[in-house]
């Protein structure tokens, strides 16, 4: 063959070539497409995400606000906090002062007659030190089906939770490691107990007011499984 020949040759390669990779970047560019993040997703993560405080071994006192309405304050140095009694809180807590508390303290998203407060999240003071960690598998899913797993220690120092304390824990950690409430939208997290029983937390809404004061023994905890799922 001609060395002209040769020379043609080379340059139409070169050019099918060419095109074949262009072709080949602009297909897998386009198999890539932004993450929408529902309004949903987004009130959540700026739920789980805002600063929690824990008070240990505090006391609480009781006031009316209305006949129908209970609240527990906390005293903190200067300031005053309010915790709404719903749900069980409002029948276990009666008048006057309650002392030797465990409390996880998270604002609600809303205000009475202006004033922040929180629900649920009491327990009892711990009678003696507790260390514990239970394992958490993470599943992680899409249309298709599961396609990942991993592990991780979930701290425990107390030996009561309430399951408010649970939910916010493990859910912060699921937006800060596992990108829950941005690629990863919905799911579920069972906490399952040794002998029988289970607690269930679905991610695609808040946890429900009258859950937030129901308590756990933490030895009665075997396992903690998720699922985050993509939208």
């Amino acid at each position: 063959m001609k060395m002209k020949s040769i020379a043609k040759v080379s340059l139409l390669l070169g050019i099918l070539a060419t095109g074949v990779n262009t072709t080949t970047e602009k297909s897998v560019y386009a198999e890539k497409k932004p993450i929408v993040i529902s309004e949903n997703s987004k009130k959540l993560k700026a739920y789980y995400t805002q600063p929690s405080i824990e008070y240990k071994n505090v006391t609480g006192y009781i006031s009316f606000i209305q006949p129908s309405i209970k609240f527990m304050n906390i005293i903190d140095g200067n300031s005053v906090n309010n915790l709404a009694l719903i749900g069980k809180d409002k029948q276990h807590y009666h008048t006057g002062v309650h002392r030797n508390l465990n409390i996880f303290y998270v604002n609600e998203d809303k205000r009475f007659e202006g004033a922040k407060y929180s629900i649920g999240g009491i327990t009892s003071a711990n009678d003696k030190a507790v260390d514990l960690i239970a394992e958490a598998r993470v599943i992680k899913a899409d249309h298709i089906g599961e396609y990942d797993y991993d592990f991780f220690p979930f701290k425990i120092d107390k030996e009561a939770m309430s399951l408010k304390e649970i939910d916010f824990k493990l859910r912060k950690y699921l937006i800060d490691n596992y990108g829950l409430y941005g690629e990863m939208s919905t799911g579920k997290i069972t906490v399952k107990k040794k002998y029988y029983g289970k607690y269930t937390f679905e991610l695609d809404k808040k946890l429900q007011e009258d859950r937030m004061s129901d308590v756990i023994n933490v030895t009665d905890i075997d396992r903690i499984e998720i699922k985050v799922r993509k939208a």
